[in-house]
């Protein structure tokens, strides 16, 4: 994730969370597609090239995925940045935050 501020008042508290969940989520399309691939292999009966690529690659670079992922994270801080009232470091009262 490339910490930059995105727009006027970005709330960097929160990005600063994003941050954190960075790497549990990034691979998260991936293992998503392979899963799904595999799985449509197995319906059809079928062995290919990529599902085999698929069975021994447990992951790959992340980075052309970084942009997408800090394109939709802002995207989202956006969104929000007026639906809380920060109260303390970690208490947020009447967040849309509290309901993910």
């Amino acid at each position: 994730m490339i910490y930059v501020e995105w727009f006027e008042n970005d709330p960097m508290w929160i990005r600063d969370i994003q941050g954190k969940v960075y790497w549990e989520y990034i691979a998260y399309p991936y293992h998503l597609a392979k899963e799904k691939y595999l799985e449509a292999e197995r319906i059809l009966s079928i062995e290919t090239e990529i599902g085999a690529k698929c069975k021994v690659i447990e992951g790959g670079d992340h980075r052309f995925l970084q942009h997408f992922h800090d394109a939709i994270a802002a995207k989202f801080r956006y969104n929000i940045k007026n639906d809380f009232v920060m109260q303390s470091d970690i208490t947020l009262e009447g967040s849309s935050l509290m309901r993910l």
